[in-house]
Order: C-alpha cells, then sequence, then structure tokens
C-alpha cells in the first residue's frame, strides 16, 4: 500500500515513503554538491534535476527503487547525508554573504530532536562528518556511522521527515521498527509537532502504537489480493479499549477472552486446548461479559467469531443459559483451578510420578470431601445468596411511576422463597457429598486451595503440580492432556 501511495495515487508527487527495508549503513564522511542536485538525488535516486522533471515517477521507480518498489532495499542513508551537509554549507554561507539572517540547518535541528529523545547520547557536527559521544562528556568521540542500529536508524528517521517537502505526505512504512519501545512514541511524537505541515500514514502491525494514536483515523487493511485492498476505517468506540478492538480485528482467526492475565498458568490449557484461536486474557468474568458481548454488538467482526469462557462461580442455570445466548460459555467445574485435578489430569501425573492412581486419587478426593464438609455453611450460603442476587436483577427498572415500580419491586420479593432455595441448595451439596461424586463437587465447590491437596497428597511444593501438567501438556503427553480436557471445556 505504501508503494501504491508514493507511485500510483493521485498524490503521489507529494508523498515521501520511509520504506521498512532499507539500509542503515551510515557514511563515514560525506561530500556537499549543489543543492537542487542533492535534493534531487535524494528524492528520486538521481541527481540531474533536469532529466528527472521530464518525468518523474519514471526515476523514481527505475532509481530510488530500482524497478521493485516492493521489495527492494533502499540504500540511500549517503545521499541523505549528502543533501544535509550541502544544506548546512548553503545556509551557513547564506548567512555569512548577509542573505539570511537564520542558520537553523536541518542537521541541528536533527540534532535537537535526536538527542531529547537519546538525552545519553551527543551529537557532534564537523565538517562532513557526525561524530557522537556520553551526554555531557569530553571523552569517548567516535563516528556516527558506528552507533547502534537503534541509534542510526533514529537519525535516519528523523533526517529523512526532516527534508520532505512543505505539505508532504509521509507514508512511514513499519514505523516500530530497530526502534526501542521506550522512545518509539516519543520520536513519532517529536516529528509530528516539528512537522505539522505534513500528512503522516502509518502501516503498522504493532497495535499499541496505533492505539497510542487516539486523535488519528485508523484504517484496517483486511486483505490484499495483489490487486486490490479491502479495508475500512474503524469508527471509535465509547466502551471498548482501542487497542483490544485492534487486536482483534487483526486477528487471523477466531477469538476466545477468558479469565485471567498473561502470566495464568491456566491461559497455557485454554491455548492448547483451543489452539485454533486466539486465546486473550481479559482479567474479571465481568471484563470478558462486557468485551465479548461489546464486539459482537459492535457490527464491526464479520468475519470471525468472538467468543468468552468463565468460571461457573455458582451461577445458575438461568443465568448460563442468558450467557450462551452472547457466545460466553461457562465452566463444567466451579472454577478453572477445578481443571487441573480432573481425575485424567490427576491420573497423567500419577503415572509421570509412578504412583498408584487409585490410591492418590482416593486420597485427594478425600480430603476435598472434608475440606468442604468443614465449611459447608458457607459454601451453601454463598451459592444460596448467588440465586438471591440473581434474581433480583429481573427487577424491572424501566417500570415507569410510583405504582408500577412497587409492583415490579413486590413482585420480585414475592417470587424468592429464600427458605425454598436453601434448602434445594443444600441438598444438592448434601448429596454429592453423601454420594462422593468427585465431579459433582468440582461443579459446585468454589475453593482456589483445593490444589494445594494434589501437591500435598503427591509429594509436591505449592505451585509445583501445576507446573508439572504444563510440562505435560507441551511434551508427549499433550495429546492425553487435550483428551483429559475435552468432557470438560465448552465444545466451540
Amino acid at each position: 500500500m505504501g508503494a501504491w501511495l508514493e507511485l500510483e495515487s493521485n498524490q503521489k508527487d507529494i508523498v515521501r515513503r520511509i520504506s521498512a527495508q532499507k539500509s542503515l549503513s551510515m557514511p563515514d564522511f560525506s561530500h556537499t554538491s549543489a543543492i537542487e542536485e542533492a535534493e534531487c538525488d535524494l528524492k528520486y535516486g538521481y541527481h540531474d534535476v533536469k532529466q528527472v522533471s521530464s518525468n518523474p515517477s519514471h526515476w523514481k521507480k527505475s532509481q530510488r527503487w530500482g524497478q521493485k518498489p516492493f521489495t527492494f532495499l533502499l540504500n540511500d542513508y549517503e545521499k541523505l547525508m549528502v543533501y544535509l551537509f550541502t544544506e548546512l554549507f548553503q545556509k551557513t554561507l547564506d548567512h555569512s554573504e548577509g542573505r539570511s539572517s537564520e542558520n537553523n540547518s536541518i542537521l541541528h535541528k536533527i540534532k535537537s530532536i535526536w538527542e531529547s529523545v537519546l538525552p545519553h547520547r551527543e551529537l557532534v557536527i564537523e565538517a562532513g562528518r557526525v561524530k557522537t559521544k556520553m551526554s555531557g562528556g569530553n571523552s569517548g568521540l567516535y563516528n556516527a556511522s558506528d552507533m547502534s542500529d537503534g541509534e542510526r536508524v533514529v537519525f535516519y528517521l528523523i533526517g529523512q521527515c526532516l527534508t520532505a517537502g512543505n505539505n508532504s505526505i509521509l507514508v512511514i512504512d513499519e514505523p516500530e521498527l530497530h526502534i526501542h519501545k521506550s522512545i518509539h512514541s516519543k520520536l513519532w511524537s517529536k516529528l509530528e509537532s516539528e512537522r505539522e505541515d505534513c500528512l503522516f500514514v502509518y502501516i503498522t502491525h504493532d497495535l499499541d502504537f496505533a492505539a497510542q494514536k487516539s486523535s488519528a483515523e485508523k484504517i484496517w487493511v483486511k486483505s490484499y489480493d495483489g490487486t486490490n485492498w479491502v479495508w475500512s476505517t474503524l469508527p471509535e468506540f465509547e466502551d471498548l479499549p482501542e487497542d483490544l478492538v485492534l487486536e482483534v480485528l487483526g486477528a487471523r482467526s477466531s477469538v476466545i477472552f477468558v479469565e485471567g492475565t498473561p502470566n495464568s498458568f491456566d491461559l497455557q490449557l485454554y491455548s492448547l486446548f483451543y489452539s485454533n484461536y486466539l486465546v486473550l486474557p481479559k482479567g474479571s468474568c465481568e471484563n470478558v461479559i462486557q468485551v465479548v458481548k461489546g464486539l459482537n454488538e459492535s457490527g464491526l467482526i464479520n468475519d470471525k467469531n468472538v467468543f468468552g469462557i468463565v468460571d461457573r462461580d455458582r451461577r445458575v442455570s438461568a443465568e448460563i443459559s442468558n450467557l450462551g445466548k452472547h457466545n460466553i460459555f461457562v465452566l463444567d467445574v466451579a472454577e478453572v483451578e477445578n481443571l487441573f485435578i480432573l481425575p485424567e489430569l490427576i491420573k497423567l501425573a500419577c503415572e509421570t510420578l509412578e504412583y498408584k492412581y487409585e490410591e492418590k486419587q482416593a486420597e485427594i478426593a478425600l480430603k476435598i470431601i472434608e475440606s468442604l464438609k468443614g465449611e459447608l455453611d458457607v459454601q451453601i450460603s454463598k451459592r444460596t445468596s448467588s440465586e438471591i442476587r440473581h434474581r433480583l436483577l429481573s427487577f424491572n427498572d424501566k417500570s415507569n411511576g410510583l405504582y408500577k415500580i412497587k409492583t415490579s419491586y413486590t413482585d420480585v420479593i414475592n417470587g424468592i422463597d429464600v427458605d425454598s432455595i436453601y434448602s434445594d441448595v443444600a441438598k444438592e451439596f448434601d448429596e454429592a457429598i453423601a454420594s462422593k461424586h468427585y465431579l459433582d463437587i468440582l461443579k459446585l465447590y468454589n475453593r482456589k486451595s483445593l490444589l494445594t491437596f494434589v501437591g500435598e497428597v503427591l509429594g509436591l511444593k505449592k505451585g509445583e503440580y501445576t507446573n508439572l501438567i504444563t510440562r505435560l501438556s507441551k511434551g508427549k503427553k499433550k495429546a492425553d492432556v487435550i483428551s483429559a480436557l475435552n468432557d470438560y471445556l465448552p465444545n466451540i
């Protein structure tokens, strides 16, 4: 797209494209030439102003881009330096001859911006060359050509932007390349401020960078078949983070949002099982629900599906059913940590550690059941409260007038039989305990510390059991781990 803007678009005469494929070889020394020739050579790749003016696009394509504008390795650092020193020489002459009251060259502007972005270094401008040293020091002076890739690319990018003509369109392909994230945004913000007359067009895969440009118009390029692009402009979103929207739009597969953080060990299980999806952690269950609903209702996501998976967390059947209507699925266990203590995964761990599975599983189940008995009233009470809270949500908050509001309130309250709810929940727990049905208990029992019982029985320290399952999922037991999860994770 950048090449098309530069060579084919209606604005091609004012486009300066900074390619991602470029040489960062900075010359040790630079000569000067006629200012018109130096500018022509930098812009079109050829110095003869008269010849170039007859067909600028031809010379730009053949000389600047070697007839391969999409793939050619741009090698114009020397041309940039020649122009900068020529412009410096011209400004100095104009000032000394009294033709200009100012002597502010582009090279000195580059020095100022470069040092503000990289404050630990200082540029020293000499006749025909640029050197650098530690900021504030008098020793350690060396040629700028020996700078790091990052330091040289910052100089190059500043130079390209500052040498572009007035009111240019600056097309920057992969603006993040070779630049550390800590200075990335600062550099481009300074250049945008310095060249307020120019339009900056960034072609990037860096979603964080794109999202930081909060006031910029975003264009999503969906596909390119070698001839045509399929693209659309992105509207503003009030309730959804823009970086999240960009990440989903840029994904090549459908997306599943889950609870947790990027470092959550359960995320690795989700990513393993849903290997054909992009699995993204989104913190709390409320965040997952909000994001999935928001994206699916936005009307933007037409070429892929967006799903969510949340913990059961004492949710009642009606709530689970309602979430399903929004592509949000609920785990078949109380919380994601309980996936790790499924019988099938415990069996894999026992086989690896050379324990008798039946004995260890029975011991683990007994510990979990005894733990549940010890806090049975707490678990029943929390489950009952969750049921009551869900029923209270049925209150019609759109009722108008005192009478209708009171009627809606009374209907909700009268429909909640606390004694009956508590009794039904207690019965469910009692039956699971009496039958010692391990899977029913994992579905009902909300307690993140259940994992510690498995570690104790298997003689493992805190965290070692989950690490073991994670290692098995990445090794020869990968298929077995996937098979173990198959009956418990939503079939999406």
